[in-house]
């Protein structure tokens, strides 16, 4: 990207050309040329995937030592449970996100994920009902 704007800003070749030889979408490379242009500074950074995690990593240890401290007390989570914290938690911090708004809650892969990356993450089972 980097190489691309600089063709531009240098009139080695057009948007066009650079978004085609460099293989990154031309409105990207607008976007970013017009900024340079205006003095604007930007950053730019590698994104793997379409989807970015909701909470930052050190939010996310945060959540993690709350679970296990409410799981000390003895006021263990379940993973339902959790989800719809992860999300209340997303809504009250303003935190964009892209769980189930239907259910208010957080959905699987970002469950899976979270586990993944906290695996001292500590939630109950829940109990089958006795009739």
């Amino acid at each position: 990207m980097k190489r691309a704007i600089q063709d531009v800003l240098d009139h080695k070749m057009s948007e066009r050309a650079a978004a085609e030889r460099y293989e990154i979408p031309r409105t990207s490379l607008q976007d970013s040329v017009k900024a340079v242009k205006q003095d604007q500074q930007i950053i730019l950074k590698l994104i793997l995937g379409r989807f970015q995690q909701p909470f930052t990593p050190e939010y996310e240890r945060q959540l993690c030592q709350h679970v296990i401290e409410l799981d000390n007390r003895l006021i263990s989570l379940t993973r339902s449970e959790f989800l719809r914290f992860a999300y209340d938690l997303a809504g009250k911090s303003n935190i964009g996100h892209r769980f189930n708004k239907e259910k208010r809650m957080a959905g699987k892969d970002f469950f899976l994920a979270f586990k993944k990356r906290n695996p001292d993450l500590a939630l109950k089972n829940p109990e089958a009902k006795h009739a």
